[in-house]
């Protein structure tokens, strides 16, 4: 039963977290194909300077959703089959959501970039510190006028808190998976940066 939860729990949040929600708002009420315009990205980031705030945001807000309902839906499923015990650390299903997002089978594999689906699965797992580091993550934006920087460090800064208040392996393992995936995704970025091309938040 453990493992047939697991297998189904990682398809499901994998498969929810590849609904490129960016795209399909893009083409339904602007007729735009997000692929084909900014950075090509299948984020909220590129859906915002694409679309506009709006459209974008809106994009963000389901991507952060769609790694936070496969977590509350194994929770709910280890609460009535497994009496609660989860056999493994609840970030995990957070990362297979995140790895949908970057990597959607409905899209040739070319999603995002990973950001608002982790902040979905450390809002459900740690309100708390998700909030402070979203907030440090802004104040990041603010000063560098870099969105990739102040992603990047996110991802770095939960990673650091984790072993500040280290708790277990288990769960600061899925931590540093989510730094990886995030950091790896932004690499494009990085050369930008350093070419001095990357585009600039206007805030």
């Amino acid at each position: 039963m453990e493992l047939l939860l697991t297998l189904i729990a990682l398809i499901v949040a994998y498969l929810l977290g590849a609904i490129p929600f960016a795209y399909l708002l893009g083409m339904k009420f602007k007729g735009i194909d997000l692929r084909k315009h900014g950075s090509g990205n299948l984020g909220a980031t590129n859906g915002i300077r694409v679309l506009g705030p709006k459209l974008g945001l809106t994009a963000g807000f389901f991507d952060i959703v769609k790694a936070i309902v496969p977590m509350a839906l194994t929770q709910m499923a280890a609460t009535l089959w497994l009496d609660g015990v989860l056999p493994f650390n609840l970030l995990w299903i957070g990362f297979a959501a995140a790895v949908g997002h970057c990597y959607p089978i409905y899209m040739n594999f070319k999603g995002g970039k990973a950001v608002a689906t982790s902040i979905g699965a450390y809002l459900f797992l740690f309100p708390l510190q998700a909030v402070v580091i979203v907030a440090i993550s802004l104040g990041i934006v603010k000063l560098t006028k870099f969105v990739s920087v102040a992603s990047s460090m996110f991802s770095i800064l939960f990673v650091l808190e984790g072993l500040v208040f280290m708790r277990s392996l288990d769960e600061l393992i899925p931590r540093v998976a989510f730094m990886v995936l995030i950091l790896w995704r932004h690499r494009s970025n990085y050369q930008r940066i350093l070419q001095g091309t990357e585009n600039k938040a206007k805030f």
